[in-house]
């Protein structure tokens, strides 16, 4: 996925992530590549509330309480 320009990373595996909506994994993916809330937002055509109504469910998917966890646990 290109995002603008930007260098991708690959997106994060369906099998540890299983528990994600297809709409989480895109966001988790954003997340790993270091794309903020609002870029997060803008790159999805989705409101900033939105962006963060779906962290909020994949931190609670995953057990964890910030970005940096969520992005590790979803790799993990």
């Amino acid at each position: 996925m290109s995002l603008g320009g930007q260098r991708s990373t690959p997106a994060i595996p369906p099998t540890q992530t299983q528990n994600l909506s297809g709409k989480e994994t895109e966001i988790l993916t954003l997340v790993a590549n270091g794309l903020s809330n609002k870029e997060i937002a803008r790159v999805l055509s989705i409101t900033l509330g939105t962006t963060k109504w779906h962290l909020r469910n994949i931190y609670d998917k995953l057990g964890v309480s910030s970005r940096t966890e969520a992005v590790f646990e979803g790799k993990a």
